[in-house]
């Protein structure tokens, strides 16, 4: 049997892991000792604990405890607890204090465990109101990369506990209120030496633009940034506060329709990625008023990546052309552009062809069109990836389709696309070796990866709220 080098193997196994497939990853495990090994140290690599919401065990009086997934339990074991760097708690957790529900002294416990731990995540729709208070204390000399934290679950006692964490180089805050608020000023000079990812996300309604300008100082290495939904901030507001970080190259942004024209220009000329997150626009007018702000956002930008994020996440909505975006990001950011999503809009044939003709490095494509149109548009097989729905046709994608059709018609052998998907059918191309040793592109159908349990959960937890798990 061919012997890899152990250092081989943990890239390999590290390949796998970020792609997601942890069933792979399984099956490497059962190999021999040094693939255990390997994929041990990427299946432990994070922990996930975030429970779907149960109402039944909120009002069971009997329940004294959190129910806790496998992961959780395993990953508390000493051979594996130097294995875990990452701690997502999400979800909707027992509310049930302490006594009753020890969960938050079992969290504690186990985080003393996990000394490598570098990325946290404490953002639960409902906890225990002692979580926090309980479990910062214990990794305060930790020296964490990244946290990510909601305020819903904080107090005030707590909210002054994150003021020993002075070596982050992320934080998001999701739905930040004023106790957090009060709390970053204080905070953020400590952090404005190593702070290269700041966000504030869902709801935002206390940032004001005080509030917003009184970041700014401490802001010099921030290269990413996102900001959720204030009503209190205008597109003038934002534009002006982005103008004092020009260094900005990461931005998400939380979009709402506002009649005001915006009369500052913002400059913002190492923008690579744009994330604009909205709730679909009723009528043309407003998808105008979209297209234009995100115009105004990136004109002076060459992106390569930009990601519309639909808010409601209904399969259903307006039927509204989006060609005029589609336009823009052609004539402007086509040399650049290697990645567009397109949620909760539709595209017609003209202006995407038009579009994949023009980007000529563009590598992911993901939007909705208006009918089964895809086998008129031949510029699709220079994607790598491609994604594509069909909510307003009438006659939903089938199965019977068959695969030598996608071969020929989409695929197009020798193309650079490998991965198609329309609805819920997906295709993956790829070279083999013949037995007669020839090469030959082979279009099969791929099964949609389906996340291990707790993934799924957290996932799921994230489906109405943040989009964390989007990002």
């Amino acid at each position: 049997m061919l012997m890899l080098n152990y250092d081989v193997l943990l890239q390999i196994v590290q390949c796998i892991y970020h792609k997601g497939s942890y069933d792979s990853l399984f099956r490497c495990a059962t190999v021999n000792r040094d693939f255990h090994r390997a994929a041990t140290s990427a299946l432990y690599q994070r922990v996930t604990l975030s429970p779907k919401a149960d109402n039944g065990a909120q009002l069971d009086l009997r329940r004294r405890n959190q129910n806790l997934n496998g992961l959780f339990e395993s990953a508390r074991l000493s051979h594996h607890a130097i294995f875990v760097t990452e701690l997502v708690i999400s979800g909707w957790l027992l509310e049930t204090s302490a006594p009753r529900n020890n969960f938050s002294y079992v969290l504690r416990d186990a985080v003393q465990l996990w000394s490598n731990l570098s990325l946290v995540t404490l953002a639960p729709k409902q906890a225990p109101k002692e979580l926090t208070d309980v479990v910062l204390p214990a990794m305060s000399s930790y020296s964490l990369r990244s946290l990510t934290i909601s305020s819903a679950c904080f107090s005030e006692e707590a909210l002054r506990l994150l003021l020993h964490f002075k070596r982050l180089e992320e934080l998001t805050i999701i739905s930040p209120g004023r106790g957090m608020l009060q709390v970053l000023p204080e905070w953020l000079p400590y952090l404005s030496a190593t702070l290269t990812m700041f966000r504030l996300m869902d709801s935002c309604g206390s940032v004001t633009p005080g509030v917003l300008r009184s970041f700014i100082p401490h802001l010099p290495r921030v290269h990413t940034f996102g900001i959720g939904l204030s009503y209190s901030l205008t597109h003038d507001d934002i534009f002006a506060f982005l103008n004092e970080l020009p260094q900005i190259r990461s931005l998400d942004v939380r979009y709402y329709l506002q009649i005001r024209p915006t009369t500052v220009r913002v400059h913002l000329s190492n923008l690579r990625s744009l994330i604009v997150r909205y709730n679909c626009p009723e009528d043309r007018s407003d998808v105008d008023h979209l297209v234009k702000w995100i115009r105004q956002c990136s004109s002076s930008s060459p992106l390569n990546s930009i990601r519309l994020i639909n808010d409601n996440r209904l399969d259903v909505f307006p039927s509204l052309s989006y060609d005029g975006l589609l336009d823009h990001l052609g004539l402007k950011h086509g040399l650049t552009l290697r990645s567009f999503e397109l949620e909760g809009g539709t595209v017609g044939k003209k202006a995407l062809r038009s579009f994949c003709s023009r980007c000529h490095n563009l590598e992911k494509l993901s939007t909705s069109v208006r009918s089964d149109i895809i086998w008129d548009i031949p510029e699709l097989s220079n994607i790598r990836s491609v994604l594509l729905t069909t909510p307003h046709a009438k006659h939903r994608w089938r199965r019977d389709y068959e695969d030598e059709r996608i071969k020929s018609d989409i695929f197009r052998p020798p193309s650079l696309l490998r991965s198609f998907g329309i609805d819920k059918h997906r295709w993956k191309g790829s070279w083999k070796i013949t037995v007669e040793g020839h090469e030959d592109f082979v279009v099969q159908r791929a099964s949609m990866p389906k996340p291990p349990k707790w993934e799924e959960e957290a996932r799921e937890a994230w489906k109405w709220g943040s989009g964390l798990y989007d990002i």
